[in-house]
């Protein structure tokens, strides 16, 4: 038994919440050598302390810390953290991960997981460590702070007053930019008294003429794109522990802000559809955190804040499904940890009795919360956001978590966008013969007959420089003629290519479009301000004398700019397809010539499948212009239902 295996011995977790806190001892010198001690105590009885949130860092890299007189290895992250953290004449108690849990003792680690949800609830603070600071980020940690610190940012919610925020209330401040499309998030959640911060935080980042400073590589802005690509803000675990805390504190080597102030930057930062591009590039949205945050923290009260209801991006924030979604963007050292950090903070799972069993290989955990997602929700929804990956060994309807999101709002949880099965809902079958297969329902709809394949590395090239007189549409629907195509209610080709790029979806907004959201779907319009922007103030206005020209201008480029990001977010992992049919739509990247489009009962999308046997591949969600909402089901009774096992 090794010297560390020794001191967990010594110190035996013997009762269900038994837990175990670090005391770090002071030291005058910082450079001092860190001396700690541990203990073991029910977590009802525990005395007042903290918890760290932090990176491990590389684990090749270690330095050292004594703990009861014995010499335990530390990451260099966190050895620098607790340097950073210990007092000079007293000691600090803290809940530190690598420390409080022996990492090599599996039924250990699946039971502390457990209480960790309540670690970091009953915490007086958690201490969010980004890491040793540099010259470049004391640009981003001045800035927030001169921006925010004058007074702590009021907390979620309305204040005494009941005033709940209004963007109109920044209408007078003395720049020309736009802040009413700036502000309308931000002033969602934040109460009177904000505005004086927010003006501060737009002269800073954009000047008194409202010119976007990052354009001409401004060093403000640098510095936020490197601070925001901290590892801290990408890591997985953050999901559970700065959203369940009713108190964060940010440090950052010797630099320290409170989790509010960061929070109005982001939210700021996120909202400005100019800076909103480079936040969105970044492999974590965390202004989703946030809001995630908001969300779990209200849940904890009485009522639920009027903030929040009817918002399609927040009511459904807590779900497995939705927290699953968020996980996938975050980087695990281990993929199980992909399932197993958000299953604290999830709502409506609590009677499947699932935890957390590091005893299970990867592929059994995701078998497992795939079949429990079908189970809570009644539905197959979840099967529009897996498909056939052959470097997986997972069952083609089980979605890799393990890998980055394929970035199609369309194929995302967006709960009740679309229901291309109408009211047919899943039926549980028998249990299938291997927990590998899946018995489904529905039938063959039609089958693909044309691709237009690498759209997304083709867009760029083809769509900047296009006429629209041109021959663009011909070429694209080839060897079908867009007099073939099959649109609803007579709707024209390019209008239907608009919806079918968008996925029907308004740019921006991850909502359906409507009729009156034409100007911000008709793709001709769009082709049509890309090929002549002299015209882009008439199609902005649409034609309404009193829009000033530089708003009308101002809108449209924003709106191109969204639905530019939207089209490029679809074709990523979508090619083009014209059916047997004729019916247009995107279909998932490796998907073939022949392959079924089939509505499947209890799933909100067309699913391609592929014959395999006697069985059938799962190859993904498709977006199918005209089929979205039932359209197909007036066909079921000719065709016909039938089942299909998926593997």
């Amino acid at each position: 038994m090794d010297t560390l295996s020794s001191l967990y011995s010594k110190l035996a977790l013997s009762l269900p919440r038994d837990f175990r806190l670090l005391i770090l001892r002071p030291a005058l010198e910082p450079d001092a050598p860190l001396r700690c001690d541990l203990g073991v105590i029910p977590l009802d009885d525990a005395p007042k302390f903290e918890a760290l949130s932090y990176v491990w860092g590389d684990t090749t890299r270690q330095s050292f810390a004594m703990c009861a007189g014995i010499k335990i290895p530390l990451t260099d992250n966190l050895a620098d953290a607790l340097r950073r953290l210990r007092g000079r004449t007293r000691s600090r108690i803290i809940w530190v991960d690598a420390l409080c849990i022996n990492q090599k003792d599996t039924p250990e680690r699946n039971q502390q997981i457990l209480l960790m949800t309540e670690i970091y609830q009953r915490a007086a603070e958690v201490v969010i460590w980004l890491g040793e600071s540099d010259d470049d980020l004391i640009t981003p940690i001045t800035v927030i702070n001169d921006c925010f610190a004058e007074k702590d940012p009021p907390t979620w919610g309305k204040d005494s007053t009941g005033y709940a925020g209004n963007s109109d209330s920044l209408g007078d401040i003395s720049t020309p930019f736009p802040m009413q499309t700036l502000s309308r998030n931000v002033m969602q959640y934040c109460s009177r008294g904000f505005e004086d911060m927010v003006r501060k935080m737009v002269d800073v980042l954009y000047g008194h003429k409202g010119e976007v400073k990052y354009q001409m590589k401004d060093p403000t802005w640098t510095a936020l794109k490197v601070f925001y690509d901290r590892p801290w803000f990408r890591r997985v675990w953050v999901l559970q522990e700065a959203v369940v805390s009713a108190n964060n504190k940010v440090y950052c080597g010797p630099h320290t802000m409170s989790w509010n102030s960061l929070n109005m930057a982001t939210l700021l930062l996120s909202d400005s559809s100019y800076s909103q591009a480079w936040l969105e590039n970044k492999s974590v949205p965390f202004h989703e955190l946030i809001v995630t945050r908001t969300v779990y923290q209200d849940s904890l009260e009485e009522e639920s804040s009027e903030l929040l209801q009817g918002d399609t991006h927040t009511k459904d924030a807590l779900s497995l499904e939705r927290l699953l979604d968020l996980a996938r963007s975050r980087q695990a050292t281990d993929p199980r940890d992909k399932v197993f950090s958000v299953l604290g903070i999830a709502q409506g799972i609590e009677q499947y009795h699932f935890s957390p069993n590091y005893s299970d290989s990867m592929q059994d955990v995701y078998i497992q919360t795939t079949q429990l997602l079908i189970q809570q929700t009644k539905s197959l929804r979840i099967l529009a956001q897996a498909g056939l990956n052959l470097d997986s060994k997972l069952p083609s309807w089980v979605p890799d978590w393990s890998t980055l999101p394929g970035g199609a709002d369309f194929s995302r949880p967006l709960t009740g966008l679309f229901s291309a099965s109408a009211n047919n809902t899943y039926v549980p079958h028998p249990s299938p013969s291997s927990p590998h297969h899946l018995p489904i329902r529905g039938f063959i709809h039609d089958r693909i007959a044309a691709l237009k394949t690498n759209m997304f590395s083709r867009f760029g090239d083809e769509f900047s420089t296009v006429n629209p007189h041109s021959d663009f549409l011909p070429n694209l629907l080839h060897p079908f003629s867009p007099d073939e195509i099959s649109t609803p209610d007579g709707e024209s080709p390019f209008r239907a290519l608009g919806r079918t790029f968008t996925a029907d979806l308004i740019p921006g907004e991850g909502s359906r479009a409507k009729p009156t959201d034409s100007r911000k779907t008709d793709i001709y319009s769009w082709l049509l301000g890309r090929a002549d922007p002299a015209r882009t103030p008439d199609l902005a206005s649409d034609g309404d004398p009193t829009i000033p020209f530089e708003e009308a201008r101002r809108v449209y480029i924003r709106d191109l700019a969204a639905t530019t990001t939207q089209v490029l977010s679809n074709l990523k992992v979508h090619d083009f397809f014209v059916s047997e049919k004729k019916y247009i739509g995107l279909c998932p990247c490796g998907t073939a010539v022949g392959d079924p489009i089939c509505i499947i009962f209890g799933s909100e999308v067309p699913l391609v499948l592929r014959p395999k046997g006697d069985e059938y591949l799962l190859v993904g969600g498709a977006y199918v212009h005209g089929i979205m909402d039932g359209e197909a089901m007036v066909e079921a009774e000719r065709i016909g239902y039938r089942g299909f096992t998926l593997v």
